[in-house]
């Protein structure tokens, strides 16, 4: 029996079975908002502009929450150093996407919208920055309080 309230779709694609996962608890699919807190967290690395110690801790002690969640409640077996490397593997890229010159040689900006993001990084540190520390830590508190597997849609 899976953890929780999470639907699992499967399709068969090219020879490959896909797995999409669909979070019905009323909690929020951990693994979306995993993605949108590394996001924050490569743009404080990455962004001169949005440089925040405040907001920079609060990532940081949520995604090690959401690390330990997703260890707990995996159906697939990872380790915490396995976690890691995926996780310093996409915040490469996510870097990558923030900095540097985009496929025209334009530098890219903190402050414009990232495709297939929810909002430029600049804002969404920004509306970190304006939650109260008890806020935040209470929506990751939320976020995390029913076992379940660990999905990433929906996605906001």
């Amino acid at each position: 029996m899976l953890p929780g309230d999470v639907l699992l779709e499967m399709e068969r694609k090219d020879g490959k079975i896909q797995i999409a996962t669909f979070d019905q608890s009323g909690h929020g699919a951990v693994l979306c908002v995993k993605g949108i807190y590394q996001l924050a967290r490569a743009a404080l690395d990455s962004c001169q502009d949005v440089e925040n110690e405040r907001v920079s801790r609060l990532v940081d002690e949520a995604l090690e929450r959401m690390d330990r969640f997703i260890l707990a409640n995996s159906i697939e077996p990872v380790t915490m150093s396995q976690m890691k490397e995926r996780n310093q593997a996409k915040l490469r890229k996510l870097r990558d996407d923030l900095s540097g010159p985009d496929a025209s040689g334009k530098l890219k900006s903190c402050k414009a919208d990232v495709p297939e993001r929810v909002q430029s990084p600049a804002r969404l540190v920004s509306a970190f920055d304006e939650t109260s520390d008890e806020e935040f830590r209470a929506k990751v508190d939320d976020l995390l309080l029913v076992p379940r597997l660990p999905a990433m849609n929906p996605c906001l």
